[in-house]
């Protein structure tokens, strides 16, 4: 009985440890990732006050802004981290030692790059369909206070997915499997809790949310009824994010690209047009389509 419950305590002390190194690699990344999206709430806040159509021209504004500068993002912060995963040296070695490498960082690099950008290109998608409901001017700004909530709450499952990639990149590389896994299992399990925390966010303060960026009736009307479903594409999207985390440190980025094209474009696009468009479900509809994307 003894022997067994020093197991079990070793296995707490484990979690813990692990648990404590997540939190240090993570929490600088997270709130890194606050005060850089809270800029733009606060911009998106301002610009609702002048009205619905203002707002809705902000939107666009921000939608074409982010397909053309968030490749920028991505590409620096995840070459940060994929060149982690190639061995360096102290000697210059070979011309074509040199161009291994380079071919080995860039084969890392481009999926994980492109990973990040068709998610945040189909909320552009999104935003674009928009413009051609029944008074777009409500639902792009909508579409507006949408992108700004969903990009607080990532900021939650980005800093996760980053630690989680430094921490199966490192203990894969020192030959420890069993750490590796422990890490993941860690941290899928905060996935999941800071998923059922975005959720709540979203259903229960879906009206005090909304008057954060607007005053408009038709605008707040049709935030409180996105918003709950949002929510619900939180509890997949926060480990769905974390797990490419996972595939990045384990040198499978394209794999966790592959999965986002699959389920945003394959999965996502047509569901949102035919419910938007087809069954005239409008801007709720399109909301519908980015479930079905998270949960496939």
């Amino acid at each position: 009985m003894a022997a067994g419950s020093t197991k079990k305590n070793l296995t707490i002390v484990e979690v813990m440890e692990e648990l404590k190194n997540i939190v240090d690699i993570g929490f600088p990344i997270l709130i890194m990732g606050i005060f850089s999206y809270l800029k733009n709430m606060i911009s998106v806040a301002c610009i609702g006050r002048l009205g619905s159509l203002e707002l809705a021209g902000g939107a666009l504004a921000i939608g074409f802004t982010n397909i053309t500068g968030y490749i920028n993002y991505a590409h620096d912060e995840k070459t940060s981290l994929s060149k982690s995963l190639v061995p360096s040296s102290n000697k210059l070695g070979s011309t074509t030692t040199l161009w291994e490498e380079w071919g080995m960082l860039l084969r890392l690099a481009i999926p994980s790059c492109l990973g990040v950008c068709l998610e945040w290109w189909w909320y552009e998608l999104m935003t674009l369909l928009a413009g051609y409901l029944y008074k777009p001017h409500v639902a792009l700004a909508t579409s507006a206070i949408v992108i700004q909530t969903t990009s607080l709450m990532y900021t939650l499952p980005s800093a996760l997915s980053a630690s989680i990639s430094t921490r199966v990149g490192n203990e894969l590389g020192a030959s420890r499997p069993q750490k590796a896994r422990l890490a993941t299992a860690v941290v899928i399990a905060l996935a999941f809790s800071t998923s059922i925390f975005g959720f709540l966010l979203t259903t229960l303060g879906r009206g005090a949310w909304g008057r954060v960026f607007t005053n408009d009736n038709e605008v707040l009307e049709l935030t409180m009824a996105v918003l709950p479903i949002i929510g619900l594409c939180e509890l997949a999207n926060c480990p769905q994010t974390t797990c490419c985390g996972v595939l990045r440190g384990s040198a499978r980025p394209s794999t966790g690209a592959g999965i986002n094209f699959c389920s945003f474009y394959l999965m996502g696009t047509p569901v949102a047009v035919a419910l938007a468009f087809y069954w005239e479900l409008g801007f709720v509809g399109l909301c519908y389509g980015l479930l079905a994307a998270q949960i496939y």
